[in-house]
């Protein structure tokens, strides 16, 4: 099920109700590939959701702030993406790490500027804290599949 900010402000779902099954315990699975594309998947479902939180900014006071939200939301799928496909090409798992690394730094510098955002009243609290239970959610799927890896 999709989500949206609008559904979020009404108050007709918690996010662990929208987007479940997640569980934050860690399975260990012999094949990372299928994790690897669930948290892909995830990760555009949150990018999806700060480009939808953003759009709500006003457009003289939001400080650049949209456009970085936007960024680095997007960058976390991407660099999941990256590292898939260097995995695919060779099995150096340096790259592939690094990549995971590099979504996982995203995915900090995202929330950051999420309550950053929220400071400056550009987006409200109960909104802001769906996207940082998303960004819990997705953090720890990066962590468990960075050990994996």
């Amino acid at each position: 099920m999709v989500m949206s900010i609008t559904d979020w402000n009404q108050g007709s779902q918690s996010a662990s109700e929208a987007f479940s099954p997640r569980s934050t315990s860690k399975v260990v699975r012999l094949n990372p590939q299928p994790d690897a594309l669930r948290l892909w998947h995830e990760g555009m479902q949150l990018a999806d959701l700060c480009y939808q939180a953003t759009q709500a900014f006003p457009p003289r006071q939001s400080y650049g702030l949209d456009a970085q939200i936007r960024m680095t939301a997007s960058l976390i799928p991407a660099s999941l993406a990256q590292g898939y496909e260097q995995a695919q090409r060779s099995p150096a798992e340096k790259e592939y790490a690094s990549c995971i690394e590099r979504a996982k730094g995203a995915l900090l510098e995202l929330k950051t500027h999420l309550k950053f955002s929220e400071r400056l009243s550009l987006v409200t609290p109960v909104v802001n804290e769906m996207l940082l239970e998303e960004c819990d959610v997705v953090g720890q799927r990066l962590q468990d599949l960075c050990e994996a890896a």
